[in-house]
């Protein structure tokens, strides 16, 4: 659904609880997007229900994201393209609709086995990876080799090999068959 007009009831509930602190709260709820606007949110004291934060916005903003997850009931790192897709639903106030709580759902979903140790070494200034752990790792070095075992067949990557370059190679034939070398 397309929405081209300000008088359309989604805009109107969103308009409605951004800008009266009455209609904020009798539904107990506002939206914020934006670093600066969930920051300001943290220095008022609000209590964050659910934090949605990108790797840019950590890695933009480490000190004060890292305060935002600390003081919300909870958090989720989303891909950029994730976020972006959750904004725009703000943006176009399709925030109640099935596709965001089908994202949301996701994106829960895939945080629902992180968890582990990092740990790292600091020197001279810099953060060195120095061991990673987790119950739930996907690694295992019993079938991480290229060896010859009973896990990986490795005839199996000339299928691969061809498929990824399968596009590369009707490129080729294209130029050769037009005289475009």
């Amino acid at each position: 659904m397309r929405i081209t007009s300000r008088n359309n009831e989604k805009i109107k509930a969103f308009v409605k609880l951004r800008d009266s602190a009455r209609a904020r709260n009798t539904e107990g709820l506002f939206v914020l997007e934006g670093a600066r606007l969930c920051f300001d949110a943290l220095e008022s004291g609000y209590n964050v229900q659910e934090l949605f934060y990108t790797e840019t916005a950590l890695s933009r903003y480490a000190e004060r994201v890292t305060a935002l997850i600390e003081n919300s009931v909870a958090a989720f790192e989303a891909a950029d393209e994730v976020a972006q897709k959750l904004a725009d639903l703000v943006y176009s106030a399709q925030w109640f609709t099935p596709l965001t709580k089908a994202i949301l759902s996701f994106v829960k979903t895939t945080q629902e086995t992180v968890t582990g140790d990092v740990t790292l070494k600091l020197y001279k200034g810099n953060m060195i990876n120095a061991g990673v752990s987790s119950p739930y790792s996907l690694y295992d070095p019993e079938i991480a080799t290229f060896d010859e075992d009973d896990v990986y067949n490795q005839s199996d990557a000339t299928g691969f090999i061809n498929l990824y370059g399968l596009p590369t190679s009707v490129y080729a034939k294209m130029k050769a068959k037009n005289g475009l070398n």
